[in-house]
């Protein structure tokens, strides 16, 4: 079987697609002077080199994740090891963090002060600063001198300045240059004292383990004001983590998977809502008996709701942590949701993404059944800003739905598109979307970095 990076490599994406968008039984049009290939966009910015390899940013083949803060100043980029924070307008590096994962901007108040006002402000208080005006979740990962793997298990919050400068920051070591000096202090007497010999000592890993030392130790060192959660993981397929005024965080804890043995009550699965004012813990949401996939807080706070490979999905209240109510089991894996922006709804992803159903948020009575079918299972909903409409992905089809309509009429799919089936690569071919600029424009993301808008 073809890997993912074959797929990247080769994959080209149809521009005669088996089923497209339409308005009043019109085909949709390329647009004047589309489609674009890379490298005919009106800007853009090269990444810096990663200061802890000296070198061009590595991310081992696997694909990196980005986030923009909700004033549209900041631009977050993931490695495997790394956070670097980009300021969008002056396309510059401001600063590189421990962190890897989709990094997540808690939502603020919008900075409509100028970096110069900033700075200005900062003089006039003697520099001494405010409090964060950015905050970002995100993995840790392993520390292992640029052998790095995801760490699942932790989260950790950053803290920055209105310019995108890290608030606490410990200037970095030189790894190498300490494990030197500290070798040359004790080598003498390993010679003199214990028959140690310097062929032994240089054909040894004696010095990088050293460094690999120093190196987790001044991690924990740069960590140490930091927040960080142990047993933590966010949640997946269009989970937020943060409650739409960011004052609650939402992270899944005894997260694994149920499938190769059940566990007692108290090590399934959870959801830990943190309080972010006075960070302690509110409240601990339990009930699934398999991993979760998705969580949300809906938009008014009212409700938190869980979707799990369990087959349920869980609603509880966003105000006293009080279980409300829970699907039927589907009997199979579920995975996406999403509340309505007026928080009145809930939609799910169920039956291993083949089902897909619009249920009342207050008491779950199932409000709409979605009447289309997918070649794989659907795991990307999103609704439109007005709350009307949802597009749904799974495998190489796209809808948008109005599921308050007749679900019994062919209306109620309002658009449907289809990606020709490809025998070679059909197990990448996942497309997904999602709406911008105030719902006027929709974004199709297909796997190898195409996108249609």
């Amino acid at each position: 079987m073809p890997s993912r990076v074959q797929f990247l490599t080769a994959y080209e994406f149809p521009l005669e697609i088996e089923q497209d968008f339409e308005a009043n039984g019109k085909k949709a049009k390329w647009a004047l002077n589309h489609p674009k290939q890379w490298g005919q966009e009106e800007d853009s910015f090269k990444i810096a080199s990663s200061s802890n390899t000296g070198g061009e940013m590595s991310y081992g083949g696997m694909g990196i994740s980005s986030a923009v803060s909700d004033d549209g100043k900041l631009l977050a980029i993931s490695s495997m090891s790394k956070i670097y924070i980009y300021n969008i307008a002056a396309k510059e590096l401001r600063a590189e963090v421990e962190g890897n994962g989709l990094p997540c901007f808690r939502p603020s108040i919008h900075n409509t002060q100028s970096d110069e006002q900033t700075a200005k402000k900062g003089e006039q208080n003697d520099g001494a600063e405010t409090g964060p005006s950015y905050t970002i979740l995100c993995g840790v990962p392993a520390t292992d001198l640029g052998k790095y793997t995801s760490q699942r298990g932790k989260l950790i919050l950053w803290d920055f300045d209105a310019t995108g400068r890290v608030l606490d920051f410990s200037e970095p070591i030189d790894n190498a240059q300490f494990a030197t000096k500290a070798l040359e202090s004790i080598i003498p007497d390993l010679i003199s004292q214990h028959e140690w010999t310097k062929d032994f000592i240089d054909s040894g890993t004696l010095k990088s383990d050293f460094e690999r030392a120093l190196y987790k130790a001044s991690a924990q060192h740069r960590r140490r004001h930091n927040i960080t959660f142990l047993d933590a993981r966010g949640g997946d397929f269009g989970s937020s983590p943060f409650s739409a005024d960011g004052k609650l965080l939402l992270f899944h804890a005894h997260g694994d998977t149920t499938q190769h043995g059940m566990r007692p009550a108290d090590q399934l699965p959870q959801i830990v809502v943190w309080d972010l004012a006075t960070n302690t813990e509110k409240f601990r949401l339990a009930g699934h008996t398999d991993a979760i996939m998705w969580t949300g807080i809906s938009p008014s706070g009212a409700h938190i709701a869980s979707v799990s490979w369990d087959g349920t999905m869980r609603v509880y209240s966003g105000l006293t942590g009080e279980f409300l109510w829970v699907t039927e089991n589907s009997g199979r894996q579920s995975w996406a949701g999403a509340f309505s922006p007026d928080s009145k709804s809930i939609v799910w992803t169920s039956k291993g993404g083949m089902v897909v159903q619009v249920h009342d948020a207050d008491d779950g009575r199932v409000i709409a059944t979605f009447g289309g079918t997918f070649d794989r299972w659907c795991r990307n909903v999103a609704w439109h800003p007005d709350g009307q409409r949802v597009v749904l992905c799974g495998g190489r089809h796209a809808f948008v739905w109005r599921p308050f309509q007749d679900t019994e009429s062919s209306a109620a799919i309002e658009q449907h598109l289809e990606v020709p089936a490809d025998k070679d690569w059909r197990a990448f071919v996942e497309i997904s979307a999602e709406w911008a600029l105030g719902g006027r424009k929709l974004v199709v993301t297909i796997p190898d970095r195409t996108r249609l808008i």
